[in-house]
């Protein structure tokens, strides 16, 4: 097995859960899996899990962006920045209308910094941060750059707003709410949270855990690597050059995808490319050297047929 399974978690269970739920099912196969972005227990929606050596590239699946809608409530806060822990009413309370909101948060719009919450998988001193906030140690993380290409108020009537979010991984929902909340003198604490997309991959083409039960399942539904990299440049290679990559050696004469220039500037190659063989299968991802060629970064083994899916929309170029 190679390739990419998207599942519509469901709330109440962690990222890792759903995993273990197609570990079980591939059992007793050693077959390889992750994901390729954490979903809180209370969160649902878009939930990518990587099979066999798709495992590879979870790095590069990160550099597309994902999209969410989260509600929440504006007269609140709660310790993990959301309802799934006790929480306490704003004294007083802080009532913005419609319009101080969407003013509040068109200013998060583009690069920001953010803190990432206590209660979250972010490593710190080799533990996980809610590890330490669950023994009631104080964390303090340093805030880090994220991008939020689009939000959208799509709802609200106060105490509670919805809020349509694309942004780049890494962002934390539960902190932009309540940020935004901050700068209008409050604080909120996040009660739903679905995503919606990741790249070029949306609900849509999910499938409910409680459908899968059997290895023909995730058979069915396993959709190809290369949804992972729709925004690295492919590139088709011949069978003499398919054999040097898996040798490790560099590639001097790929046909490039035409690249666009800038005025006045010749058009510069891509850093990165995905090589993929004469039946779609992909056999590297290849990074330019000093010398103009490229070489070997990822080699994927040719063993299994490539994966053609059916019924699934054809992915599009994106930005977590």
């Amino acid at each position: 097995m190679f390739g990419v399974l998207p599942i519509h978690k469901p709330a109440g269970i962690t990222s890792r859960d759903a995993v273990n739920h197609i570990q079980r099912i591939l059992r007793p196969r050693r077959i390889k899996l992750g994901h390729t972005g954490t979903l809180d227990p209370l969160a649902t929606g878009v939930l990518l899990i990587v099979v066999g050596p798709a495992t590879r590239l979870v790095e590069f699946a990160h550099e597309m962006e994902k999209a969410y809608r989260g509600r929440f409530r504006l007269d609140a806060h709660s310790p993990t920045l959301d309802s799934d822990s006790p929480w306490s009413p704003i004294d007083p309370p802080v009532v913005p209308d419609q319009e101080a909101w969407r003013n509040a948060a068109a200013r998060f719009l583009g690069r920001i910094r953010q803190v990432p919450p206590a209660y979250s998988a972010v490593q710190t001193g080799g533990r996980r941060a809610y590890e330490l906030a669950r023994r009631g140690q104080t964390v303090d993380l340093p805030s880090r750059q994220v991008v939020i290409h689009a939000l959208e108020t799509i709802a609200f009537e106060y105490p509670h707003v919805t809020i349509d979010v694309t942004c780049s991984t890494g962002t934390y929902l539960r902190s932009l709410g309540d940020d935004i909340a901050r700068s209008l003198g409050s604080r909120a604490i996040m009660e739903e949270l679905t995503r919606t997309r990741i790249g070029p991959i949306d609900l849509d083409q999910c499938v409910a855990l409680d459908l899968l039960s059997e290895p023909d399942d995730i058979h069915q539904h396993l959709l190809p690597p290369s949804v992972l990299i729709p925004h690295i440049p492919q590139v088709s290679i011949d069978a003499d050059a398919a054999r040097r990559i898996r040798q490790g050696q560099t590639v001097p004469d790929l046909a490039l995808p035409a690249a666009s220039a800038t005025a006045g500037a010749q058009p510069a190659p891509p850093p990165r490319v995905a090589a993929f063989d004469s039946r779609g299968q992909l056999v590297a991802i290849l990074r330019s050297d000093a010398a103009g060629g490229y070489r070997p970064e990822r080699v994927f083994p040719t063993t299994a047929a490539a994966i053609q899916p059916s019924t699934t929309k054809t992915p599009h170029s994106p930005e977590s």
